[in-house]
């Protein structure tokens, strides 16, 4: 996060340089409407141990700043979201539990809430109301297991089978009890006991009533579910997933095993244009690094846009984390790109 702000201040800094080469004075520039573009940054080390990150945030504001950024952890979020105001603007880079907010407090990171609500209405709004949820078998996945179905719900729908997976089990076997072929073949047994010959004639069958299979998984775990779907019949049911799903690296022949699978990513991660990453300089980095470092240089370009976006002057912000708005509460909203597996390539996917 701290490498793409800084990375998105420096190419702005550069730009005014250019711009004012014949100009006197410090590194702060103004726009064409007397606004500073590049402001000077105060950088307070919360790793660094010996001292509480809201005794951290103190100092902060006895410097007077414009504004502060941070915290990034979520328990000193919910402490200053329980504050009735707060005397400096702050951009929290995270979102109290609760969703209360102070006066002054503005929030926004990449929760994984609003990956899974834009999934769900591109699954709804291509016709699906019966889904199938795959996802990791652990604690720390049952509150994304809960939003999506209580998001799917809202809407009409019905989660009608639900499967956990531990990461290097057995998928083959969690997929066949996802799509009931165990169910399948024990009427197959039964049948058999029933009749008074040793050979039937049977092919088993995946349950019917599923439209399409929603799925969180990281690429190496995604790469050996998804061919358990085609062995067990479920080679037609549409997959969607959330960023997860994608490293943001060029692996044609690994990604071939995701072939079809939708999901949504940040434009930056999935090279969009005009995703607010022309022109930084960034050293290659996986998927999960970008998608950080976007929000970074999102951030950047917010400090001067919060007011905008608050008062409704500014509808959306088209950022490297996607598509960037603010709800009443002050909570930032990403809408993410959304692409799909064609030939081991994550492609561009327009749903309509």
């Amino acid at each position: 996060i701290h490498e793409g702000f800084l990375s998105a201040y420096y190419q702005v800094l550069a730009d005014d340089m250019r711009r004012s080469t014949s100009s006197e004075g410090d590194n702060s520039r103004s726009d064409d409407h007397g606004t500073p573009t590049t402001p000077r940054i105060s950088v307070f080390d919360s790793s660094s141990g010996g001292i509480s990150a809201s005794d951290l945030y103190s100092d902060a504001a006895a410097i007077n700043p414009d504004l502060i950024i941070g915290p990034l952890d979520k328990n000193t979020v919910n402490q200053l979201a329980r504050r009735s105001r707060l005397s400096v603007p702050t951009l929290a880079l995270n979102y109290a539990d609760d969703g209360r907010g102070a006066r002054n407090l503005f929030q926004f990171g990449l929760a994984p809430e609003d990956e899974i609500e834009q999934a769900v209405a591109l699954a709804w709004n291509a016709g699906h109301r019966n889904a199938a949820l795959l996802t990791p078998d652990s604690a720390d996945y049952s509150r994304l297991q809960n939003s999506f179905a209580n998001a799917w719900q809202a809407r009409g729908g019905q989660v009608v089978t639900l499967g956990g997976y531990s990461p290097g089990g057995d998928y083959n076997r969690v997929v066949k009890r996802l799509l009931a072929i165990d169910s399948s073949e024990a009427r197959r047994n039964r049948l058999v006991s029933l009749l008074p010959r040793n050979e039937v004639m049977f092919t088993p069958r995946r349950r019917g009533d599923i439209d399409f299979i929603f799925l969180i998984a990281n690429p190496r775990q995604g790469r050996r579910i998804t061919p358990a779907f085609g062995f067990y019949f479920a080679e037609n049911l549409p997959v969607y997933s959330i960023p997860s799903i994608y490293d943001g690296m060029d692996n044609p022949t690994g990604n071939r095993e995701l072939e079809g699978i939708i999901f949504t990513d940040a434009p930056w991660v999935l090279k969009e244009e005009g995703a607010a990453a022309d022109g930084l300089v960034l050293r290659a980095a996986p998927g999960g690094l970008q998608r950080l470092r976007a929000m970074g240089a999102d951030i950047f370009r917010l400090h001067t846009r919060l007011g905008q976006l608050a008062a409704g002057d500014l509808g959306a912000l088209h950022g490297g984390t996607g598509m960037l708005t603010m709800d009443s509460g002050n909570r930032i909203h990403r809408r993410l790109a959304v692409a799909r597996f064609e030939e081991g390539e994550a492609v561009a996917y327009d749903p309509r």
